[in-house]
């Protein structure tokens, strides 16, 4: 496990790179406010939780306990982190992620096998499984981030190239563990750029691996332009 995670990390870690190389041009003029994020706020976001990565892996390797962030109010959480980097530059944050990135690499280096793939293995995990933690506060997550931006930004053939390279890498990553959420993300960017039959065509497969993703579908604010097609209703609804 260990060899992969850091193979698909450091791939993960070029799609990092090409996204503050798209930002840093306007990152210091590109207007911010938390209904529409810049640049600078979605890799300030991606650094923040990264930063907590490294926290947690330090004290797992540290056999200590960090914990997980503490915010006011769970539902606010976004805003509590905007609000923190807003007034940080842009060359603080990159600066940051120049750090924690290659850190988080280094740390992986020094998990065992068993860390990464028992679950339990570090406090900080409350029972769940250290891996698929990584993936998603990596890869899952940022992409989200960085494909949401590009969106926005005209740039949806970027988006769905990336979430295509991500359905494929997890097609095959840790024996297939991932592929309903790599099928499941790619509907959802199919479906936020107009390419409804394809969002259409992927979404039984999904359903077919984890059925908790055809309950959570209708409410899913990715798939709202399916919502009031007889075809996706159909979908799910069906058992």
């Amino acid at each position: 496990m260990q060899a992969e995670l850091l193979d698909l990390l450091r791939y993960v870690q070029g799609i990092h790179r090409e996204f503050i190389a798209t930002v840093e041009p306007v990152a210091a003029q590109e207007p911010s406010t938390w209904e529409r994020w810049s640049g600078k706020d979605n890799l300030a976001h991606v650094v923040y939780w990264l930063n907590w990565r490294v926290k947690q892996l330090d004290a797992t390797l540290n056999k200590d306990d960090v914990g997980t962030p503490v915010f006011d109010n769970n539902r606010d959480y976004n805003r509590e982190i905007y609000d923190s980097y807003r007034d940080t530059p842009w060359s603080a944050i990159r600066a940051q992620w120049e750090i924690a990135y290659p850190r988080l690499l280094e740390q992986i280096t020094k998990l065992t096998d068993a860390q990464l793939t028992e679950s339990g293995a570090a406090a900080w995990l409350n029972n769940g499984t250290m891996w698929p933690r990584l993936v998603s506060m990596c890869y899952s997550h940022p992409l989200a981030h960085f494909n949401g931006y590009y969106i926005e930004h005209d740039m949806a053939d970027r988006a769905r190239r990336l979430q295509e390279e991500m359905r494929d890498r997890f097609d095959t990553f840790a024996d297939g563990e991932l592929r309903a959420v790599g099928i499941y993300d790619l509907a959802c960017i199919y479906a936020k750029t107009g390419l409804t039959d394809q969002a259409l065509t992927l979404l039984p497969s999904a359903f077919a691996i984890d059925g908790s993703l055809r309950e959570w579908a209708p409410n899913d604010p990715d798939l709202v332009s399916l919502r009031e097609l007889i075809d996706f209703q159909a979908l799910t609804t069906a058992h």
